[in-house]
Formats: C-alpha cells, structure tokens, sequence
C-alpha cells in the first residue's frame, strides 16, 4: 500500500489511528507491507498472523530492510503495539482515506476490471 497522497505519515499519527501503544525507535513511513520480503526503507511493516507463522517472527528482518515502524501485537523497538493486527490494519487504512481529498472510485466484479479501470482512468484524464 502506498500512501503517496500524503508524502508519509509519522509514528504519532499511526498509533492514533490504530489505537495503539507507541514505542521509542520510530520514523514516519510512506508506505506499507505485510511481506518482510517486500519490505523497503521507509515502511511501516504490518505483522500479521499467518497460517504457519506469525508475521511478528519477521519484524527483526523487516527493520533490518528499513522499516522505520513495525504494527504488532507485540512490543518492541520502534513499533506500535496494538491488540489485534488485522483490526488496526483496517483502522489504518479508513484513517488514511479519510486524508484522501479525492473521489475513490471501485470497480469489481469476475472479468474486465482491468479494462474498465484503463477507460475511467482515460476518461478522467489520468
């Protein structure tokens, strides 16, 4: 997810969002990850339950790729310490539209999004 809208967002600022508990260490992010393979300086890693794993075994791996902020249910360096990762992931994405100043538009469905996401674009002049 990328939050190029805004530039970055600081760790003050995500911990509000997700109502979570701040620890020292961090830096504002302008992008973010769940996959600490994907991770790229300047991030905000997302340490998700995983069906073997939880992301929070990676947030080490995620910090030593760049990650300036870690969202964990666990506390730790650099890191906002929230109840339930998935929760806060959700409470973090409505805060970050809430920033957006501009119309969101959704296409769905089982065939042709991308078409039809290339003519709206067309259309509005992106």
């Amino acid at each position: 997810m990328y939050v190029g809208h805004i530039r970055e967002v600081t760790p003050e600022w995500v911990a509000r969002a997700t109502g979570g508990r701040l620890y020292p260490g961090g830096k504002p992010v302008r992008d973010l990850h769940w996959d600490s393979r994907e991770t790229t300086p300047g991030s905000l890693f997302v340490a998700l339950p995983g069906k073997r794993v939880h992301g929070r075994a990676y947030a080490d791996e995620a910090r030593a790729k760049g990650a300036h902020l870690v969202l964990s249910d666990q506390p730790g360096p650099a890191t906002v310490e929230v109840r339930d990762t998935y929760r806060a992931l959700l409470a973090l994405g409505e805060r970050l539209r809430d920033l957006f100043p501009g119309t969101v538009v959704a296409v769905g469905g089982s065939s042709g999004k991308t078409t039809t996401k290339e003519a709206i674009a067309q259309a509005l002049g992106f």
